[in-house]
């Protein structure tokens, strides 16, 4: 009995030994298991297109040609919920649409044009909740003439949104000048825009986009 009191000791001593090489060998097996850093990268590339990146505005898609875009827009200006917009499509040198800007009319009155840029805005939320981009600092202080001012920004797969207000100077009869702003919409297809060539679309992270008569 006292010498099988003596041998207990050593029994545990061996049990916990055997235990702690299985978690060891445990633990080798699962660090070969481990997935490499760049499957990542692969699970990037394998998320999903969103449908919606291709749609512009209700049936003009990216990439139709202007005889189709005549055909489903037929007039040049639009009801977009409470006011009516020029609708101006851009298009690359194959004739595939690759922008549409969506203009209100020159007002003197900055609120004015901050209604109707409003209005733009809460019809893109109904569609898009959240945007990306929120400018806080969003005043007529910070415009200059032949700028777009932007508010927000929604990005959806290849596509952007930019809701802005634009300055444009506007001489009156007795030579003097008056500010006029323009609220505007632009629905732009990122990668089409960068094949284009134009630095343009280095300007769209800033807050200030230089668009000289574009509207």
């Amino acid at each position: 009995m006292n010498r099988l009191y003596y041998l207990i000791p050593g029994i545990l001593l061996l049990v916990c030994t055997v235990l702690l090489s299985c978690k060891s060998g445990t633990s080798k097996s699962n660090q070969s298991e481990v997935v490499p850093d760049d499957s990542t990268e692969v699970e990037k590339k394998s998320i999903p297109k969103d449908p919606k990146e291709d749609v512009v505005y209700g049936e003009v898609k990216f990439g139709i040609s202007r005889e189709e875009y005549n055909r489903i827009v037929t007039r040049s200006t639009q009801q977009v919920g409470f006011y009516q917009y020029a609708f101006e499509p851009g298009f690359n040198q194959l004739n595939q649409l690759y922008q549409l800007s969506i203009s209100g009319d020159k007002v003197e009155i900055w609120d004015s044009a901050m209604i109707k840029m409003g209005n733009l805005e809460n019809k893109i939320f109904q569609y898009y909740p959240h945007c990306d981009y929120f400018n806080q600092t969003f005043t007529y202080m910070n415009l200059r003439p032949g700028f777009l001012l932007k508010s927000r920004k929604w990005v959806i797969g290849k596509k952007e949104i930019i809701t802005g207000i634009y300055e444009e100077e506007q001489t009156m009869e007795n030579n003097d000048y008056t500010k006029a702003y323009r609220p505007v919409c632009k629905i732009f297809s990122a990668p089409m825009v960068k094949n284009l060539g134009h630095e343009k679309d280095k300007e769209e992270d800033s807050m200030l986009i230089h668009a000289p008569g574009q509207f």
